[in-house]
């Protein structure tokens, strides 16, 4: 098993003006990645950041969401094509920024997971039951998403062979 931690920052425009805001209240951001792939000694992954500014304008509270998408890739030692992986994504250190007047928010994108390249040797009925396992496993031991789970059961099905 091996692990895995990158960090970046990630950033939005926002339509909103140093003038017309009165107040920040709160700026929060979320992540979710979308997709994920190993080749030799890569990792490539993408995913969408959600950003929320909470604040005063005009005497009234207001709320404005934006989205950006990103998309690494990065390398990792001894990462071999097909390993599962379980990513998750955290933002944190959110900040509302004003450069000419324009407004932007920022937030550090942490992705951190694990591989596991074992070889297994299972057929179609203990496929549903093996895809359990390791998303208990990741879920349990890491809090993490396993993303290949729905890609593994549609071969399954899809080929209806041992494996």
């Amino acid at each position: 098993e091996h692990t895995f931690k990158n960090s970046n920052v990630i950033e939005c425009k926002i339509p909103l003006t140093e003038e017309s805001i009165k107040k920040v209240i709160s700026v929060c951001s979320t992540a979710t990645i979308n997709k994920s792939e190993c080749t030799d000694g890569f990792l490539s992954y993408s995913g969408k950041a959600i950003f929320t500014v909470l604040y005063e304008e005009d005497g009234a509270f207001k709320k404005i969401e934006c989205g950006v998408e990103f998309s690494y890739k990065t390398e990792v030692k001894n990462l071999k094509n097909g390993a599962i992986v379980c990513l998750n994504a955290k933002t944190g250190g959110e900040k509302l920024s004003f450069l000419n007047g324009i407004a932007s928010v920022s937030a550090t994108l942490t992705v951190c997971g694990e591989f596991i390249e074992k070889q297994i040797n299972i057929n179609y009925k203990k496929g549903i039951a093996f895809c359990k396992a390791i998303k208990a496993k990741c879920c349990y031991r890491n809090n993490l998403i396993c993303f290949f789970i729905k890609e593994f059961l549609s071969f399954l099905i899809s080929k209806s062979i041992d494996m």
